[in-house]
């Protein structure tokens, strides 16, 4: 029996015959022209047991029984890019009857000598071509953006809403902050029962289940999973990225075993065939730098790309406003709620002095309500009062905000041309940045003004002049001199303004610079498209984890870290891997590998720059490897970025000639250059520097001496 069955394998593959427009199977008997041939592809098995394509023949032969369909891409790339062999069955149906079925590597396996697929799949890497975007919507004014940096979507009330928003897990971080975890998990469940998107819902919970949110809703990492496989099962790509993130970590080892594959399995499916903004980061990342795949910055450039592009989309997407984040708080052993108690007091100055009629103070307030900054919810209908207040008293930037609030219908205004173009001509008349850039749109686009390019583009190179240049009028040049549109067309400026408008972060101008830079320069692709990506996803992961750290839930704490590091976030690879090394909120069932843990992800943050990372990994290899030689280089690293510790490190290891040769000058000399940098940016460091300095002193004296 066991030589039928294999002699049938053979038969099936001599029985495949390939043509450049897809695969062609032979079934070897007549097919009725009433009955209706059905290719599916499905898994047999774990781990990917959600995977099931239906694919309709592009053409039938009834009678020799010769049918010809196509190979999904994403199922295609999915099997070639997989660390895992994925056993995935080709089954076709005529009528409710199956009339054959084989394993899809022997289809694939015949496949791979013709260089002719008509998939994507098949075209180079690095040579992928990308529709342009619309000249209008290229000149589109965007939507005002945070002085303090780049940000997340407009509120959202709604449990589970938009799906397309940059940040999937935001709402679950506005439910955290709120405190109201149990209403939520309540209205969650009665969404997972009546909703027709029931499976996000479901991912949602699961991921609330996973955090938890301190002593009144501790974690149930069981009932997460259950949740988790049930949503990715159904295909849910937030659910399957999740899932991947607990495979590639081992958070729970209890629960869900350590296992890399498996989870840059999930990642690649998630992020190739669901769109999953956080898959397609930490693919990018893990192509980027070599970890559990082979380093491909190729690669690496076209996840980062994919996830750059949904950012981009939804800061185009009308009624946008940018939210504001904190720079991110580096945890140590010092750290207290200081930083959240100067914010809330700052806070409280700018109302206080905005209640008494201080022009500047309401501007302020107004700002931190308009972008949610410094902890306070984003209420643009409060926004809105505070600018009119502003603007009465003449206060030009207060006329640019509410020009855009009209312009877009945000803060319960009701959409006015004629109110926006009023606004926006003040705040230009005084040369208010965002001001010309509005003037500049309503010109380009003849809104309550005759069309005029020109005029546009001047309004632009106002903006662009001032001594804090506009990014979105920069952006916006590059394109008219690229299109000639109202300039002549040039493109030597069209790329010297979009350079200079990636280099202020703007959004835009990064995903195009970057896209154009793949085959080139695909380093700096990668940087300028992950930083695009960055922008909005994640940043909330630092929030929860900085405020759950403060209320002193470090399982929560370490939760939300890792779930950022992990994709790849240098911001919380750091305190994630800090947590780690002190054992705050790790579980019993993780405890043997944090420590490693922990210097691995020191690592990945030191490969991206951090240099606080950089000594700690010096720090841990002299203290608790021993490896003398690498603690040395990683002090050297961090060194030669001005690090005033790990530059006093050296100096020791000099003296002691541990990992280098013993070399008192060396040592001086390196003493010498810490106390330099203790008075420029590290005063800590003077001191220690100084007793060094005279005890080395000393010591070459008395050796002198014998």
């Amino acid at each position: 029996m066991e030589m039928w069955r294999r002699l049938g394998g053979v038969w099936l593959v001599v029985c495949v015959v390939w043509a450049c427009h897809g695969a062609r199977v032979d079934l070897h008997r007549r097919v009725p022209f009433s009955a209706e041939v059905e290719v599916e592809i499905r898994n047999v098995e774990s781990p990917i047991p959600w995977l099931r394509r239906v694919v309709r023949p592009d053409s039938v032969n009834h009678e020799t029984g010769e049918i010809e369909f196509e190979i999904p891409q994403d199922v295609r790339r999915l099997v070639e890019e997989s660390p895992l062999k994925i056993d995935l069955r080709v089954i076709v149906s005529v009528g409710n009857e199956v009339v054959q079925e084989f394993p899809l590597h022997q289809l694939l396996d015949a496949e791979r000598p013709r260089s002719d697929w008509k998939t994507k799949a098949s075209q180079p890497e690095g040579r992928e071509t990308h529709e342009e975007f619309p000249v209008r919507e290229d000149l589109a004014m965007a939507a005002e953006e945070s002085p303090h940096g780049p940000s997340n979507e407009e509120e959202n009330n709604a449990v589970g809403g938009d799906t397309d928003a940059p940040d999937p897990f935001e709402e679950i971080h506005l439910l955290l902050e709120r405190g109201t975890v149990r209403d939520a998990v309540r209205e969650l469940e009665a969404k997972r029962m009546s909703s027709s998107s029931p499976h996000h819902a479901s991912t949602f919970l699961g991921l609330l289940y996973l955090a938890g949110k301190g002593r009144m809703f501790p974690p149930d990492r069981r009932r997460a999973m259950e949740l988790l496989s049930e949503a990715a099962h159904h295909g849910d790509p937030d659910a399957q990225a999740i899932l991947g993130f607990l495979y590639a970590s081992g958070f729970d080892p209890s629960m869900v075993p350590r296992d890399k594959a498996r989870a840059i399995l999930l990642w690649t499916f998630a992020a190739v065939e669901g769109g999953s903004i956080y898959a397609q980061i930490a693919m990018g990342f893990r192509h980027l730098h070599g970890i559990d795949v082979k380093k491909n910055c190729q690669k690496a450039a076209h996840y980062y790309e994919l996830a750059a592009r949904t950012v981009v989309k939804e800061k185009s997407r009308p009624r946008y406003i940018e939210r504001h984040f904190d720079e991110p708080v580096i945890l140590s052993e010092e750290h207290s709620t200081m930083t959240r108690t100067e914010h809330e007091e700052l806070v409280e100055y700018f109302k206080r002095e905005a209640e008494r009629g201080d022009v500047v103070s309401q501007l302020n307030i107004g700002e931190v309500y308009y972008h949610g900054a410094f902890g306070v919810r984003q209420d643009p209908l409060e926004a809105r009062k505070l600018f009119e207040k502003a603007a009465e008293k003449g206060l030009p930037r207060a006329h640019s905000h509410l020009g855009y609030m009209y312009l877009n219908g945000l803060g319960g205004l009701d959409q006015n041309n004629k109110s926006a173009a009023k606004h926006f001509k003040i705040a230009a008349d005084q040369k208010d940045g965002p001001g010309l850039k509005g003037m500049g749109y309503m010109k380009l686009h003849g809104i309550e003004f005759a069309k005029s390019e020109a005029e546009a583009a001047e309004y632009f190179h106002e903006a662009a002049k001032l001594s804090k240049p506009e990014r979105e009028a920069m952006y916006n040049l590059g394109i008219m001199y690229e299109k000639g549109t109202g300039v002549p067309r040039d493109l030597n400026k069209a790329n010297q303004y979009l350079n200079a408008a990636a280099n202020y972060l703007h959004a835009h101008a990064m995903l195009r610079v970057g896209s154009s830079l793949k085959k080139d320069n695909c380093k700096r692709s990668c940087f300028l498209l992950k930083r695009v990506a960055e922008q909005a996803a994640l940043k909330r992961s630092l929030v929860t984890g900085l405020a759950a750290y403060e209320d002193q839930d470090e399982s929560a704490a370490l939760f939300w870290y890792m779930f950022a590091a992990f994709a790849g976030y240098r911001a919380a690879q750091y305190n994630a891997a800090f947590l780690l090394e002190k054992g705050y909120g790790v579980t019993h069932a993780l405890e043997s590998s944090g420590a490693d843990m922990a210097m691995d992800i020191y690592q990945w943050s030191a490969r991206q720059g951090n240099v606080q990372s950089l000594v700690r990994v010096g720090d841990l290899m002299y203290d608790i490897r021993k490896d003398f030689e690498k603690a040395a280089q990683m002090y050297r690293q961090a060194s030669s970025k001005k690090n005033a510790e790990a530059t006093f490190n050296l100096g020791v290891m000099y003296f002691l000639g541990k990992g280098v040769p013993l070399d008192l000058e060396m040592s001086k000399r390196f003493f010498e250059e810490c106390m330099e940098l203790s008075d420029q940016s590290a005063k800590e460091a003077y001191v220690p520097s100084l007793l060094a300095l005279f005890f080395l002193r000393n010591f070459v004296s008395l050796r002198d001496r014998w």
